[in-house]
């Protein structure tokens, strides 16, 4: 008998054992999986079969770190994203297994699959980095699809230790087909060394490049007696009485001053053109070369249409020394 009791508890052994082996039987048909080359990935579009026991599908894979990566997909969805890349690559090694409730996995599926440029590792094939007024400007493309961070930095005086130092003007998402940023600087200087670096939304730094030698303009004022105002169709004002015509554009009354110390409300001292001024061509020669960096234009304000000429004007405009037409 206790030969016997013995025997039989080595068969329960045995037959335990072999249950530890069994697995979970039913396999994805690689008919069932597509995969479609993204930026910074892919992504693989998914049917899982129609049986009690599939309760979802794994994904492993490592990323372009070495990076074990694990995706975790359902009959709630049809597609999953593959990230963690940067350059392109192709052929990338990916195990897909079915799961059942158990949590038990099907004999793993080899494929493979391809990826595109991320968006923070092409993002300098298509940026640019400019001379622009009082600093410089950042234009760049992006694709649709896109990730990651950009940083904007410039060498300059770091006001702590009073040493040269990497400053940063901006840190920014990567916007959906470019943007154009402009970076004016409070350290004037007539030329630039430009830092961007690229990082993706994991924290990891992906590319980097510097641009030296970059121009910052400064506009100067323009001498108004060296412009020509050319009214096409005839439509200024002219009237030496009420002090208006085409000379108060350029008289550097930007206050309102003269007509407030004459006290006399039909004497306006300002330009005035019409009727069917609306629209209508009004050119200003430059008389050379010059890339116009602001043009400051002083008018009216809280004055009725009816009432353009009466006495109840006054101006609220802010208080500044400058005025006319800035070029460079």
């Amino acid at each position: 008998m206790k030969h016997t009791l013995f025997l039989f508890v080595i068969l329960l052994g045995l037959f335990a054992c072999q249950d530890d082996d069994v697995f979970f039987d039913i396999k994805m048909s690689e008919d069932k999986i597509r995969f479609e080359p993204v930026p910074g990935g892919a992504m693989m579009y998914y049917s899982l079969p129609a049986d009690m026991d599939v309760f979802a599908v794994n994904l492993r894979y490592k990323d372009c770190r070495g990076h074990e990566m694990l995706k975790v997909g359902d009959y709630g969805g049809d597609s999953l994203l593959l990230d963690g890349f940067n350059e392109a690559q192709k052929n990338i090694p990916v195990s897909v297994t079915l799961v059942n409730h158990r949590n038990e996995e099907s004999e793993p599926l080899h494929l493979t699959f391809d990826t595109q440029d991320s968006a923070p590792y092409s993002f300098f094939e298509k940026a640019e980095v400019s001379s622009s007024w009082g600093g410089f400007q950042l234009i760049y493309d992006a694709p649709k699809q896109v990730s990651g961070m950009l940083h904007v930095f410039y060498l300059g005086m770091n006001p702590l230790t009073q040493q040269m130092d990497t400053i940063l003007m901006k840190s920014s998402p990567i916007i959906k087909g470019g943007d154009t940023l402009l970076f004016p600087l409070q350290q004037e200087r007539a030329v630039n060394t430009v830092v961007v670096r690229t990082q993706d939304y994991r924290g990891y730094r992906v590319k980097q490049q510097i641009w030296e030698d970059v121009e910052a303009y400064f506009p100067e004022k323009l001498d108004t007696s060296s412009l020509k105002f050319i009214d096409v169709r005839g439509l200024s004002i002219e009237n030496d009485e009420d002090k208006s015509g085409i000379k108060y554009l350029f008289d550097g009354d930007i206050k309102g001053d003269q007509r407030m110390k004459s006290g006399k409300g039909n004497m306006v001292h300002t330009f005035l053109a019409g009727p069917g001024a609306t629209g209508a061509p009004f050119i200003i020669d430059l008389k050379g070369e010059r890339v116009p960096a602001q043009v400051r234009i002083y008018t009216m304000l809280n004055t009725l249409k009816y009432n353009v000429l009466g006495v109840d004007y006054f101006t609220k405009l802010p208080k500044s020394p400058l005025g006319g037409i800035w070029l460079s």
